[in-house]
């Protein structure tokens, strides 16, 4: 277990280009006469449509207005679950609007989360991420220093930027060998589930590259370059003992409402999750707003950091939203040593983290 856990919120992505969530939906909906196909195009005007639908049904009742992704994606999700969403008339069509909905978002990060040329090599999706994983990760590891990040983001800059920077991680999914461990709280836009057994089934940038070569797109300056792995995902096949073929779509888990219908895909995750907090003696939070809705992961942190033998030391949290710092002030319990609010953005944060500063395994 690391003694130092980062925890990486929607600010850390925005930088690689990944809108936050409040602006998702618009950003994501000026792409449908651009940068998408015509079956893309197919799913945005869906969700376009649905939300429109969505919000005159509700407004009637409800003051409800559906601009936040996270919002439109729990509220189907409950939909899905109720077998009841206004405008659906049978669970195959909220079935459908949910798949969507999922590919949405996985194209919009993959046409905003664009990626650079490095040596040859596609590089970082962002500067800051480039220097947290090349100048700052890539030296606690090869010191000896251990850490370990959790993070909320369905992106792959981190993954990434740790891959090229031949750093070595696992997602702690079933059968994951002992490395650096990558906590991707809510899935991932590579992480693919076989269509047989249900198992996750997380493709790598190497089994990608294999298969499918990256390349530029009109409009786009010549070191910008989509990774279309969350896209690509159906074309893969589970290389567990089944070799069934993969979903269509990646496992994308709501941020909001109830995370735990999806326990049984991935719960080891989270477990593993607690572990780490439970054994740190440092925690620093980057671009993580904990809004008020999210009681998984207050509940998550306050299980996890439950250790009788060993005291936190620092509870860092970088963020430039000043308002903030009374909401992780409200949770921070009594045993933190060192509880700090820096006013930061994610490239601030990397340089306030002095290495000496970090505990030694």
């Amino acid at each position: 277990m690391a003694e130092n856990v980062f925890i990486f919120g929607a600010g850390a992505s925005k930088d690689a280009g990944v809108p936050l969530m409040n602006k998702f939906i618009e950003e994501g909906l000026a792409l449908k006469n651009k940068k998408i196909s015509p079956t893309e195009k197919i799913d945005f005007d869906r969700v376009d449509q649905a939300i429109t639908s969505l919000n005159n049904s509700l407004y009637s009742k409800i003051n409800i207005e559906l601009i936040n992704i996270e919002d439109v994606f729990g509220l189907i999700e409950m939909g899905r679950l109720l077998n009841k969403l206004p405008g659906y008339e049978n669970a195959e069509k909220i079935e459908e609007l949910r798949k969507s909905i999922i590919k949405f978002i996985v194209v919009t990060i993959e046409q905003k989360n664009l990626f650079v040329h490095k040596e040859g090599k596609i590089a970082s999706a962002a500067k800051t991420y480039a220097e947290f994983a090349g100048k700052f990760l890539r030296n606690m590891y090869r010191n000896n220093i251990s850490f370990s990040a959790i993070t909320f983001n369905y992106d792959i800059s981190l993954d990434h930027s740790l891959s090229f920077y031949g750093i070595p991680y696992n997602y702690c999914l079933p059968h994951s060998k002992n490395k650096i461990k990558l906590i991707k709280l809510h899935g991932s836009i590579n992480w693919g589930i076989c269509s047989k057994c249900k198992q996750i089934m997380p493709i790598d940038f190497t089994k990608f590259f294999t298969k499918f070569r990256p390349s530029l797109q009109p409009g786009l300056s010549p070191d910008q370059i989509p990774i279309r792995i969350g896209s690509k995902i159906g074309n893969f096949f589970h290389s567990g003992g089944c070799r069934a073929k993969l979903k269509d779509i990646p496992l994308l888990i709501p941020p909001t409402w109830n995370k735990t219908d999806y326990h049984h895909y991935i719960k080891v995750v989270w477990k593993q999750a607690a572990i780490e907090l439970s054994e740190a003696e440092n925690i620093f939070i980057i671009g993580y707003s904990m809004p008020e809705t999210d009681l998984f992961f207050k509940y998550l942190l306050g299980l996890g950091t439950i250790n009788p033998i060993k005291r936190l030391r620092k509870f860092w949290v970088f963020n430039p939203d000043r308002e903030l710092e009374k909401r992780y002030k409200n949770i921070k319990g009594l045993g933190i040593e060192d509880f700090q609010f820096f006013s930061s953005t994610f490239k601030e944060a990397i340089e306030g983290i002095p290495l000496e500063y970090l505990a030694k395994s």
